[in-house]
């Protein structure tokens, strides 16, 4: 009874609580963007017919959860990644710039997967604003100018993953995109001004914008597929033409063509100390994660978005997997069954997270581990869900248990597509599973208030 009148209190919000509440939801959709500075305080307290004492507040409720940064010039929206998204990935792609072959791949099967999304659900609204993006670029190429192209460029697709109407989706592949925009990956007007590119990505944005202006789901994916690997080819060339430039340098001019850095004893930092380490990130220094934690209705576009890459990772992990990474697998997979064995909840989530961690490192695609790893360490701060709550429903761990073994097998043997279902229907399965107890969640609070009614109202003289 106790609980239930902890439930049955209503306590109004305070004034600031529902302002930073309602900045921080602008934030979560996209409304407002990492990098955009807010009006000043007194046009922002009119704009949202609040007090200044309030709106101070609540900007600086939303300051300490990392989603504002207040530095001179004013307030701007801050990475909601964080730092330990992308400093690592700048780092790493610094000294070893063959990775963007890893970020194209892994951008190829996400861009197919958005322009799905986007043709599938977008709104009027969001046509709009897909066609307006298309347009721009358009002009941007009228006028040969092979930056503000590339620039148009990137707004055209971040209008793509707003319209998918998925969260994750969209910050994802916004702070990469962010970090595009910076030329983190490859110098993309470099690529622009290369002949004969720039007609050719043009093209292959019309068809993407088309196949979404007209709701055709399989084309947009198939076009923007197309897309992302002819980028890939021809950065590819790009780099071709580069080394066969260096050698000529190099065979007018050997003593200069060597730089400082090329020494064989100036090695660049491994994967495993940049990246892959055992220690995730901690949630509470991914702003994203408090967004996430004060809107559980977005579980389900985490779990969408885990659907997407699950799939194609066990497929790649299965097709790439070395001697090693099947051990470490193997080390993972026993794990979870002991933790099984042991009847522990909690330890049996941290083992099966730990195994899925295992999967996505035997991609051997840097960037499709280093997301994960960051999606991951929110699920281990039960940011998406209560995994221990899962674990305990009947039944539930010993599915889960099997789900594992089937992924595991597919990988291990080298069967890319039952490795691919495997993990397809498990996120599934893991989608049911969580409905079902949010359902039974609720028809336990309304149990609970029903048999409580009497603290409400007084009991008619026939009921006992």
């Amino acid at each position: 009874m106790e609980e239930l009148a902890a439930k049955g209190r209503i306590r109004p919000a305070k004034l600031a609580e529902a302002i930073a509440k309602h900045l921080e939801t602008l934030i979560l959709e996209g409304s407002l963007r990492s990098g955009d500075r807010l009006l000043a305080e007194r046009d922002l307290a009119q704009r949202l017919d609040v007090s200044r004492p309030s709106l101070r507040e609540a900007l600086d409720l939303l300051e300490r959860r990392g989603l504002l940064d207040t530095r001179r010039g004013g307030t701007y929206v801050a990475p909601v990644l964080g730092n330990s998204f992308s400093q690592p990935l700048v780092s790493l792609l610094e000294s070893r710039p063959e990775l963007t072959s890893d970020y194209l791949e892994f951008r190829g099967f996400l861009e197919g997967a958005a322009a799905y999304f986007a043709a599938l659900r977008s709104s009027d609204i969001d046509r709009e604003l897909i066609h307006k993006r298309f347009s721009a670029m358009e002009a941007a190429h009228g006028k040969d100018y092979a930056l503000e192209e590339a620039n148009t460029d990137a707004y055209f697709h971040l209008s793509i993953y707003e319209a998918t109407h998925n969260v994750m989706m969209l910050h994802v592949m916004g702070s990469l995109s962010d970090m595009l925009r910076e030329d983190v990956f490859y110098n993309r007007e470099r690529l622009y001004t290369r002949k004969g590119v720039r007609p050719l990505l043009l093209e292959q944005h019309r068809a993407v914008h088309d196949a979404i202006m007209r709701s055709d789901p399989e084309a947009a994916r198939a076009a923007a597929e197309a897309h992302i690997n002819f980028t890939r080819s021809a950065l590819q060339e790009i780099e071709k033409a580069d080394s066969r430039l260096e050698r000529s340098l190099y065979r007018i001019a050997p003593g200069q063509a060597i730089s400082a850095g090329d020494s064989k004893h100036d090695q660049p930092p491994s994967l495993n100390s940049s990246v892959s380490s055992d220690r995730l990130p901690d949630p509470l220094t991914i702003p994203l994660a408090s967004l996430l934690k004060s809107h559980p209705e977005t579980t389900f576009d985490y779990l969408e978005f885990r659907l997407i890459v699950a799939g194609m990772g066990a497929r790649m992990a299965a097709t790439r997997n070395t001697a090693q990474d099947r051990q470490i697998l193997k080390q993972a997979f026993d794990a979870l069954v002991t933790s099984h064995q042991k009847d522990d909840p909690g330890d049996e989530a941290h083992a099966d997270a730990e195994f899925h961690l295992a999967t996505y490192t035997a991609t051997h695609n840097v960037i499709m581990e280093h997301v994960m790893r960051s999606v991951f360490s929110m699920l281990r701060g039960d940011i998406f869900y209560d995994r221990n709550q899962l674990y305990r429903r009947h039944g539930v761990r010993d599915l889960l248990l099997r789900q594992h073994k089937a992924i595991y097998d597919g990988i291990v043997n080298g069967d890319a597509e039952a490795a691919c279902v495997a993990a397809e229907k498990h996120i599934l399965y893991t989608r049911e599973a969580l409905q079902e107890s949010r359902l039974a969640e609720q028809r336990l609070d309304v149990a609970l208030r029903r048999l409580g009614r009497d603290s409400l109202a007084q009991l008619a003289d026939r009921e006992p």
